[in-house]
């Protein structure tokens, strides 16, 4: 066989190519919006869904049998093997973690029901593993899928909006329950903290590629994700501050090292600070900022800073686009500006005074200065101390997945932890971590992310774009927890970093 021949085989073809993005807009795109019509049962609903998903995907790992008898991978290998990894030791843990041999009231071991931790058993996590190797056989054409992930994101803010305005669409709320008495629920993804792991994934998947260039379904695409932003602000979960500081340091980087990005970066910057005083401006009668649903003109520091910052990068923007760019900064001057402006903000949050008044940044402040209360981010400090607890008792392999509820309720005793709340997670993806698999599983698990954000460094802009969704759910996953009903959109982008095409040897676009 020629070579050139030999080489065009190990190409994949273009209908490999267009059955993996298929894939990647069914997890990114139509998943989101997949419901049994309730909230009451949307836990399983999904969890369904995420079966019959990841059914329809299983047969793209023939396509490791075909790169097997070509003696080709499309997939990096290492990235391959830290995801087995990882699975392997949760697999160990659900056998041999402490509360292994318990059962729940379904009569099965509960690291295989997960029944008492919202179906987050061993199954479970084993699905989401299969999801990222199938999303991994094949490079996926990212712009296809982030057109899908911004339909699905209008369709899901629609949803939003009409709850809002006092509407129940699709009839999510049972009888007699609306956005004014439990908005702890939106949109057809449900509890407010999944929404945010949500938008961490899909905000930047269809903000950055405008980046590249500003056409008209770039341009779109981007529309949706600041509808996406101002959504997650109007949930009030802290989390998403997390995810929009990694996107907004992303942009930040990005600017500096690249002049030729550097206009649609800054426009982007300044369409941020637009999107957030957009939210001051939104009264919402559930969060007590009125009675009534209503627009006020906001004041203060607060949007005072937030107008002279958008006027300050839509000047920028306009100065690169039309009298130049300016020179490249040196990829590690930005990393350390940018690290030290976020080291500056930790101390001045630490060290100047902080009234009670300010809620969340108050209890910052508090933590950053030792004096942390257990009662503090919803109790999070309390249930974080308690899976410390259940972590040091079992160090290796923890409690096994899906025994937080019975493992952290027996460390709050022995740790004396008073509680109001009933925590099945830790509320915090890697404190859960480390409590139900252990210290190896924690590692493999980072092992694993930081595998697949080398391959992402190494996998041209879309890499970059697929780096900062990972970082983006990450920082929001310090506060929220795996469970079905997002992750496995997860665990998808997890197969797409590890299935990109390296872009050494070629010019990236």
């Amino acid at each position: 066989m020629r070579r050139k021949d030999l080489a065009e085989e190990k190409l994949p073809g273009a209908w490999q190519t267009r059955t993996a993005t298929a894939a990647g807009m069914l997890w990114l795109g139509l998943f989101p919006l997949v419901s049994d019509f309730s909230y009451r049962t949307i836990t399983r609903s999904k969890w369904i869904a995420m079966w019959i998903g990841l059914g329809l995907c299983l047969p793209l790992l023939l396509f490791y049998v075909k790169d097997a008898r070509t003696r080709s991978l499309s997939a990096d290998k290492k990235t391959l093997r830290a995801l087995g990894c990882w699975v392997g030791v949760m697999g160990l843990a659900a056998v041999f973690g402490f509360w292994a041999g318990k059962t729940g009231s379904d009569g099965l071991p509960l690291t295989i029901s997960g029944i008492e931790a919202r179906y987050e058993g061993f199954p479970t996590l084993l699905a989401y593993g299969l999801i990222a190797l199938c999303l991994a056989a094949r490079p996926v054409k990212l712009s296809l899928v982030s057109a899908a992930a911004a339909a699905g994101l209008t369709a899901f803010c629609a949803v939003t909006a009409l709850q809002y305005a006092g509407g129940n669409p699709l009839g999510l709320y049972p009888e007699k329950l609306s956005i004014r008495t439990n908005y702890e629920f939106q949109g057809t993804v449900g509890n407010i903290d999944m929404v945010t792991g949500y938008l961490a994934l899909i905000v930047p998947l269809t903000l950055l590629p405008l980046l590249r260039g500003a056409d008209l379904w770039r341009t779109l695409c981007a529309a949706a994700g600041l509808v996406g932003v101002f959504t997650m602000l109007c949930t009030g979960v802290q989390a998403g501050y997390a995810a929009l500081t990694v996107l907004a340091l992303a942009l930040v980087y990005a600017g500096l090292t690249r002049p030729r990005i550097r206009p649609r970066a800054a426009a982007l910057l300044a369409a941020l600070a637009c999107t957030v005083l957009l939210r001051l401006c939104l009264r919402l009668p559930w969060l007590g900022e009125s009675e009534t649903l209503c627009l006020r003109l906001p004041v203060g520091r607060r949007a005072l800073c937030l107008l002279l910052a958008a006027v300050v990068f839509t000047l920028l923007a306009v100065c690169a686009r039309f009298v130049g760019p300016g020179p490249r900064v040196r990829r590690s001057v930005a990393a350390g500006l940018i690290a030290f402006a976020v080291l500056g903000a930790v101390l001045a949050v630490a060290l100047l005074p902080v009234p009670e008044s300010a809620g969340g940044l108050w209890e910052i402040h508090e933590t950053l200065c030792g004096r942390a209360r257990d009662s503090f981010g919803s109790e999070r400090i309390g249930i974080w101390r308690a899976a410390l607890a259940v972590t040091r008792a079992h160090p290796l392999l923890g409690a096994g997945p899906g025994t937080f509820l019975r493992a952290g309720r027996d460390a709050l005793a022995r740790e004396g932890i008073v509680l109001r709340q009933t925590f099945d997670t830790a509320h915090s993806l890697w404190f859960d971590l480390a409590a139900t698999g252990g210290v190896a599983g924690l590692l493999a698990f980072l092992g694993l992310t930081v595998r697949l954000l080398g391959r992402c460094l190494r996998g041209g802009s879309d890499g970059r774009v697929l780096a900062v969704c990972i970082l983006a759910w990450l920082a929001q996953g310090c506060f929220t927890f795996s469970i079905c009903i997002v992750s496995p959109m997860a665990w998808a982008v997890f197969g797409m970093a590890a299935g990109l095409p390296s872009a050494h040897g070629r010019q990236e676009g």
